[in-house]
């Protein structure tokens, strides 16, 4: 005779459709007055390589993301923007800080919406990541 045990596992499949979204264009007050507001619970920070010779700040935008100039005091960082329509507007905040000398970068996506921010940073590793960082596909067991 044969037992068979039911197992639940549940799989988290990032989505993140990028036609609804909406470029944002703020000042770097405006930005920062949303990044408080928004606060780290619901932010999600990642660290990993960057691609050779991938263009960030293009690929960023093409996201349809509004790249910031000059919000950021170091101008190597990449700061953006972009409102999501659905029922109800979500914003998404991105720092992307650049270490170019080591190829490496830390990303900081704030979103009204926590699961949002999640959707976004794997979006973006895959985009401009080395492949070395973490899967696009968690599986929670």
């Amino acid at each position: 005779m044969c037992h068979f045990a039911l197992q639940v596992h549940d799989l988290t499949l990032y989505f993140v459709p990028i036609l609804l979204w909406d470029a944002a264009q703020v000042t770097a007050a405006q930005f920062f007055a949303q990044w408080n507001t928004v606060g780290a619970a619901n932010e999600t920070q990642v660290q990993f390589k960057l691609k050779v010779g991938v263009d960030v700040q293009q690929t960023v935008g093409s996201l349809r993301i509004g790249v910031l100039p000059g919000v950021d005091p170091n101008p190597t960082n990449i700061v953006g923007a972009a409102t999501f329509n659905c029922d109800t507007p979500t914003v998404v905040l991105l720092r992307l800080e650049r270490a170019p000398d080591k190829r490496t970068c830390r990303l900081t996506v704030r979103c009204s919406e926590a699961a949002a921010a999640d959707s976004v940073s794997v979006t973006l590793e895959q985009k401009i990541g080395d492949g070395g960082g973490s899967l696009a596909i968690h599986l929670d067991v």
